[in-house]
């Protein structure tokens, strides 16, 4: 299986009143993160973490207790840390993108820090699953928001979200909004 998130924030005390995050420090926000992720967990799962893990290096081992393989994208919070988190396996630069697939369907993910408008296979049924808005960004078409503060918001937990749930929100979504309709000239992508 593979699980997706973002936006930790672990070391980041202004974070708690940013995200309205119910903890009365840091350091047990990060421990209710982690033991929420790794609940989760099952041997021979995958957690794709799309950026902001922490501001300050002092939480970066804090990776370690995850008890799977962590694939890492930078985001803008994660610049100090570049050293030390580089140091992992399946790490990717700030900005960069990981391209994977999801389901009993394989479908395309393009998973960057931030949301983007189109991208590989965007008009054949991809999807664009993101971090970096904290739940605040208005929901679009085959696009999703992973992020710790937004599984709150959806999931009612601070947690990863599961394969199932990202197709299953992504789904939620795609009701509620129309695809971009393309010329019929349009060049075949």
């Amino acid at each position: 299986m593979k699980l997706f998130t973002s936006d930790f924030h672990l070391d980041h005390k202004n974070i708690l009143q940013y995200s309205h995050r119910p903890y009365p420090s840091v350091v047990e926000m990060a421990g209710m993160f982690i033991h929420n992720t790794n609940k989760l967990i099952n041997k021979g799962d995958i957690l794709y973490f799309l950026g902001d893990w922490s501001l300050n290096k002092s939480a970066v081992p804090l990776i370690s207790k995850i008890n799977c393989p962590v694939h890492f994208i930078f985001g803008n919070h994660d610049k100090s840390n570049r050293k030390l988190i580089t140091s992992l396996d399946n790490v990717v630069s700030y900005g960069d993108i990981i391209e994977t697939h999801i389901g009993p369907e394989k479908t395309s993910v393009t998973l960057c820090h931030y949301a983007m408008i189109t991208f590989n296979k965007s008009h054949h049924g991809a999807l664009n699953i993101h971090g970096h808005s904290h739940g605040d960004l208005q929901e679009s078409y085959n696009r999703l928001d992973v992020g710790i503060d937004n599984a709150a918001k959806l999931l009612g937990e601070y947690r990863p979200f599961t394969e199932a749930e990202v197709l299953s929100q992504i789904s939620r979504i795609n009701e509620l909004y129309t695809p971009m309709i393309l010329d019929s000239h349009h060049p075949q992508r």
